[in-house]
């Protein structure tokens, strides 16, 4: 009896000593990893838009040099040191961000495949002890989470999937994705739309929008109000000085302008005069339209920009292949030509001198960025495409973002 009490003794001893110093013995840890074996898993099926990012090839060639390692890579490393580098720089496969944007608040779902709930919190760590704080797991609906206690909760989505919500702190939207975790509700991975448009446009950026609808609903006319805002009312042309006009644009070797002059004619069509905001806003309400949408980004050594468009009919997809055709042969013509335009079109350069300084357009207009521009597709489809070579890709960069900070400056 006495040797019995005594080993049961030891076992408390020993019990209560580990728990003193913090054990996370296995069961001891809250909550336990999630079901989601890739991102897409880890995404909520109902959100309206989805960035995939596969950072191995992110990291190669043009973009991993001037964009992804001094934007991604450093920042992380400056945010917290090599534990966090390690997350962008080589632990990281592949990442994805959901977003809802109608209906509701605003809330983004991210995820990140490759990664451990353990490495992130090395960096979270490393991190917390620079602002004199400590990160701790918890239990967010069964799922194993880890805070800093600011609310930057990341959870355990798979053995290698780890999950981020934003607002950081708002438990709703982390139960969402706990829930998505466990696999009792439907992911992004099982969103047959998704899946095909995401495959259709490839690259190592790719941003899909299977449904526009509601976000057009939601948002569209405001941002065609928006846009066409600051284009003079009373700019406008009866049919003869429209005539003249797009006969001096051809002088101006802009090309034929067939799908603008087709929407003019549309436009004039038993009125007096079209206006350049009606105009716009006609542009505009078009692309309204789209049922489908995608933009793509590769990198491994020219740069590709590639933008799809599905409409609900062909009607509308061939008026906006022949505007953005148009509007690319402009683009090339520009540089060449804008003296002739500031002489010969006193009101159009008046306009454009109030939201840009004619010196930066000049400068914009030669980026090479601008170069290598195509329009295509056929039936319900428009594409894009804006094409950097390789040796051009550090000039176009660092122009692009001159360009930015001006225009942010300036507004």
């Amino acid at each position: 009896m006495r040797r019995d009490l005594g080993f049961w003794g030891t076992a408390a001893a020993l019990a209560a000593a580990l728990a003193a110093a913090g054990c996370r013995c296995a069961g001891s840890t809250p909550g336990r990893p999630g079901k989601a074996a890739s991102a897409l898993e880890a995404i909520p099926g109902d959100v309206d838009a989805v960035i995939v990012i596969h950072t191995e090839g992110l990291r190669q060639g043009s973009l991993g040099e001037f964009l992804y390692g001094p934007w991604v890579v450093r920042q992380l490393a400056d945010w917290g040191g090599p534990p966090c580098a390690a997350l962008a720089e080589s632990t990281t496969r592949t990442a994805a961000l959901g977003v809802r944007l109608a209906g509701g608040p605003q809330q983004v779902f991210f995820a990140a495949e490759g990664p451990t709930l353990e490495d992130v919190k090395r960096c979270v760590d490393e991190h917390a002890r620079r602002q004199g704080l400590s990160s701790s797991y918890e239990d967010v609906e069964g799922v194993r989470g880890l805070t800093d206690s600011r609310g930057m909760h990341v959870l355990a989505a798979g053995e290698r999937v780890v999950a981020r919500s934003f607002p950081f702190a708002n438990l709703t939207v982390l139960a969402d994705a706990a829930r998505v975790a466990k696999g009792d509700a439907p992911n992004l991975a099982g969103d047959a739309a998704f899946h095909d448009l995401i495959a259709e446009l490839g690259g190592d950026v790719t941003v899909a929008l299977s449904d526009a609808a509601p976000l057009i609903a939601a948002y569209g006319e405001t941002l065609v109000e928006a846009a066409t805002g600051k284009i003079p009312p009373d700019l406008c042309a009866t049919p003869l000085e429209t005539a003249m006009y797009l006969t001096t644009a051809r002088a101006l070797v802009l090309g034929d302008l067939g799908g603008i002059e087709a929407v003019i004619k549309t436009r004039l069509a038993g009125r007096e005069s079209v206006c350049l905001r009606d105009f716009a806003q006609e542009i505009l309400r078009t692309l309204t339209q789209v049922r489908a949408a995608g933009v793509t980004l590769t990198g491994r050594a020219d740069v590709e920009l590639g933008l799809v468009l599905v409409f609900a009919d062909d009607a509308a997809a061939a008026t906006v292949r022949g505007v953005l055709a148009d509007l690319v042969r402009a683009v090339a013509a520009l540089p060449a030509n804008l003296d002739k335009i500031e002489r010969d079109w006193p009101l159009v350069t008046t306009w454009i001198q109030k939201q840009i300084d004619l010196p930066t357009l000049h400068t914009a207009l030669r980026n090479p960025a601008f170069q290598h521009l195509t329009v295509a597709g056929e039936g319900p489809k428009v594409e894009f495409r804006l094409r950097v070579d390789e040796a051009d890709v550090r000039v176009a960069v660092e122009k692009t973002l001159k360009l930015l900070a001006r225009l942010v400056a300036q507004d």
